[in-house]
């Protein structure tokens, strides 16, 4: 007769250690705070760009009916990654002159490689502007390594300082080397509060990376828009 051993029966009829159902039911109440809170922050925001809309005589839409990135697409910030979504939308036309200013998701890689960005935009369009295509941005480590391969950007050997700290890129150089005046670089070397410029045709696109500006920081950062908008086109 075959005796199985005790402390393997004993093992065996064991069940989970007695720490487990407290662990495990503290990861579920952990994600349902965290699932709780991120809900609370996205209803508060949406509130704000409401408020900001109704102060100063916006239309405001959380969905928008229209697709902005399928009518943008050729900006390279709405090129980038999947699961593209525009929300909380504060829109006026005005004057021929058409503002928006929006919350923008993307996703990038996947699986445990996936990043989500997220970042507000400023969208200006002004009827009869014809601006040649173009991007601006602050130049990093990577860009300086493209220009080892061959990728460089526009610079100007008059304005060292400003080829040092900015990217700028486009279709066609000699229109932008027009557009760059004395009084535009200028702007630039002594803006302190860099952003993104996207530019092309009547449109112009403001933004930080992976940046969502705060609720209480929307005035403000509508009002840099505006100034870096009148900077390439005067009234």
């Amino acid at each position: 007769m075959l005796t199985f051993p005790l402390y393997l029966a004993s093992s065996c009829n064991s069940g989970p250690p007695r720490f487990f159902f407290p662990l495990f039911f503290g990861f579920i109440l952990l994600f349902i705070g965290i699932v709780v809170v991120a809900l609370l922050t996205e209803k508060k925001r949406t509130k704000a760009f409401m408020l900001l809309s109704s102060k100063y005589g916006f239309r405001f839409e959380k969905n928008p009916a229209d697709d902005i990135v399928k009518e943008l697409n050729y900006f390279s910030l709405f090129k980038r990654g999947r699961s593209k979504k525009v929300y909380n939308v504060i829109s006026m036309t005005k004057d021929n002159v058409s503002w928006k200013v929006f919350d923008y998701r993307y996703a990038t890689g996947s699986g445990k490689n996936s990043s989500i960005h997220n970042q507000t935009v400023a969208l200006q369009q002004i009827a009869n502007l014809k601006l040649p295509f173009f991007s601006i941005t602050p130049e990093s480590f990577f860009h300086r390594i493209g220009d080892v391969f061959g990728y460089s950007d526009i610079d100007f050997d008059e304005y060292p300082e400003f080829s040092k700290n900015y990217f700028l890129k486009g279709s066609d150089e000699e229109e932008i080397r027009k557009l760059f005046s004395k009084d535009v670089i200028r702007y630039f070397e002594q803006e302190k509060n860099i952003i993104n410029i996207e530019a092309a045709g009547d449109v112009i696109l403001v933004y930080k990376p992976s940046k969502r500006i705060k609720p209480v920081e929307l005035s403000s950062f509508m009002k840099k828009a505006e100034e870096v908008v009148s900077v390439f086109h005067k009234k």
